[in-house]
């Protein structure tokens, strides 16, 4: 006899308030020290918002084999979005969990939570309400749980499209306008947690590593670094956050694309290695994590600039520490992350929602291109085929023994 997920999740509720209480009895508060690699004592801990979605969706798939596979993901490790005001709230029940030698990863997005500055409906937030309705409760739920780990990928997207787009009328100055003394005042809040790191989010190859941006993202990332005065709490920066870059492919997707002529990072791994001397030449911490969380197939995009819901894509490699096979040097790289909650879509596919530009997930055309997985909803929900395809075409595969593994 099964039994319902509501009845399960009562008596799982049962169990985990008693490990609760254990756990924050057993661990002792979390002091970490950013001038070290800390994913060599802790391990990427699961988000339990993105594990429930997993297992509805497996419960929905028929295949057996497949159901099995999809069922395997809910055991990774992934972060945490706090892209609107109200996910600050959820973080609390979250962080519950936690097992002592695991860290709980956190994204702060939330200068553009609808859409970059190079997209129709970017709205800016002023930094008073920045500061009540994300830094502010982020700060207060971080003290309030000083025995548990936390890792911060700290505002993605806007300095990428900033520096990329510096043409466009809607992204001239944004970095000094707008990115940098809202993410000053977050790391002026955020820097001196003893039981957080922080990683500022730099992009991907794609964007920043043409030599003509190289210079500017470590300028502008030196600006804020310096602004705020050191924090002693960030480790470095955050690479590929959300995209489908492969980490090592050589010579890789565009290489013989005339951007991929123009572009000595042709992978992630490329792209850190060019990026570096530049941050250590700004006295900025370059030691990087890169998302790899939708990267297992290459070839599928168009255009190197195509990030939404990329048809055929697969889940890539799992999180890890680094190790030598990641073939870098130890000093640049802390380790292999999945930042992404696969799953969830990027954007509405659908030009009828193009009139409720502004509002959040609204159609782009990027959603609509030809390479793009089609009908996808809206940003932030569930693309349940989009996660059975993810599934399906993940490398490494989730697939064992004496399963189906042809799709």
């Amino acid at each position: 006899m099964k039994l319902s997920r509501v009845l399960v999740a009562v008596l799982f509720s049962g169990v985990a308030s008693a490990s609760v209480r254990s756990r924050q009895t057993a661990c002792p508060p979390v002091t970490l020290d950013a001038k070290t690699n800390v994913w060599k004592n802790y391990s990427l801990a699961i988000n339990p918002r993105y594990r429930e979605k997993v297992l509805t969706a497996a419960d929905l798939i028929q295949n057996e084999d497949l159901q099995k596979q999809a069922r395997r993901v809910a055991d990774v490790g992934t972060f945490y979005w706090i892209d609107h005001s109200t996910a600050v709230s959820g973080l609390k029940q979250a962080v519950a969990h936690v097992p002592c030698n695991h860290i709980f990863g956190i994204v702060l997005q939330g200068l553009n939570t609808g859409a970059d500055c190079a997209t129709p409906g970017f709205k800016k937030i002023d930094l008073e309400t920045y500061q009540k309705d994300f830094v502010d409760p982020l700060v207060k739920t971080l003290e309030s749980h000083p025995t548990t780990a936390f890792a911060l990928v700290l505002e993605p997207y806007t300095l990428p499209a900033a520096i990329a787009n510096s043409s466009l009328p809607s992204c001239q100055n944004l970095t000094r306008t707008y990115y940098q003394p809202l993410v000053t005042h977050a790391l002026q809040r955020l820097g001196s947690l003893a039981n957080l790191i922080i990683y500022l989010d730099a992009g991907h190859g794609g964007n920043l590593g043409f030599d003509y941006n190289l210079r500017p993202a470590a300028q502008a990332l030196a600006s804020v670094y310096n602004a705020s005065g050191h924090p002693t709490q960030v480790r470095g920066i955050s690479v590929s956050v959300d995209g489908y870059n492969s980490w090592d492919l050589s010579p890789g997707e565009f290489a013989t694309t005339s951007e991929g002529q123009r572009n000595g990072a042709l992978n992630e791994r490329q792209y850190i290695q060019r990026l570096t001397p530049h941050l250590k030449r700004e006295g900025v911490p370059y030691h990087a994590v890169a998302d790899m969380s939708r990267a297992g197939v290459q070839g599928l995009r168009y255009k190197w600039e195509d990030w939404c819901n990329i048809e055929s894509a697969g889940f890539g490699r799992r999180p890890q520490a680094w190790s030598k096979e990641l073939g870098v040097d130890e000093d640049l790289v802390d380790g292999i992350v999945w930042v992404k909650n696969g799953g969830v879509s990027d954007g509405a596919s659908e030009p009828s929602l193009a009139a409720e530009a502004g509002e959040y997930g609204a159609y782009n055309e990027f959603c609509g291109r030809v390479d793009a997985y089609k009908p996808s909803p809206k940003k932030g929900e569930w693309n349940q085929g989009y996660f059975e395809t993810l599934v399906k075409n993940a490398r490494p595969s989730f697939c064992e023994a004496n399963e189906d593994c042809w799709w």
